[in-house]
């Protein structure tokens, strides 16, 4: 029998040989699992770990961009469930009004993704349609505050206020009362001017 125990120490792709008996090594991987292989399969590279590779390079070449947990890929979708799951509750507010995503964003996340990092996009901010009848694309999109966005809806509410058309968040924000005071006080018939 052949003599390996100038192997034992040494790191073949991720298996580390501890010994070998009767051509099976006693192997320990990179993940900390410890098994027996063939030592044969484990020279010539046949076997290259514990068996936790196979899944891992798996997930990475299913992988299209590895960003599904990241703000703007959350942001991408719910667009996109917006203007097209007839299922959720706003869809009437948008892909029922004919709302859509655009064709270069709505194939191709990474499109939609540079098009945020190269725009404004920052924690904080939303992204707004600058017209509400039209739908999500580069020359219809922005990032905004809070504020801002809320005051392009489709159904936000004007005053007059010295002699200026402006939103209930605006005059909140001028004259220092809560937002749902001014609402409930203009349902009851309170003019400020």
């Amino acid at each position: 029998m052949r003599d390996f125990s100038m192997y034992y120490g040494v790191k073949f792709n991720m298996l580390i040989i501890v010994n070998v008996a009767n051509y099976n090594a006693n192997v320990i991987c990179d993940c900390g699992k410890s098994k027996v292989v063939n030592v044969h399969n484990v020279l010539n590279g046949h076997t290259k770990s514990c068996g936790c590779l196979s899944p891992r390079i798996t997930s990475i070449r299913n992988r299209t961009h590895g960003m599904s947990g990241q703000p703007i890929y959350r942001l991408y979708n719910d667009i996109k469930s917006r203007c097209y799951n007839k299922k959720l509750k706003n869809y009437k507010n948008y892909g029922g009004r004919g709302i859509r995503m655009c064709n270069e964003w709505n194939n191709n996340f990474m499109t939609f993704y540079n098009w945020c990092i190269n725009n404004g996009y920052q924690n904080g901010l939303q992204l707004d349609r600058r017209n509400n009848n039209k739908g999500y694309s580069p020359n219809n999109c922005r990032f905004v505050t809070t504020m801002v966005n809320c005051n392009n809806k489709s159904n936000t509410t004007y005053i007059k206020y010295n002699n200026k058309l402006i939103t209930y968040r605006e005059l909140s924000s001028i004259i220092g009362v809560n937002f749902n005071t001014l609402k409930t006080r203009a349902y009851s018939g309170y003019t400020t001017n």
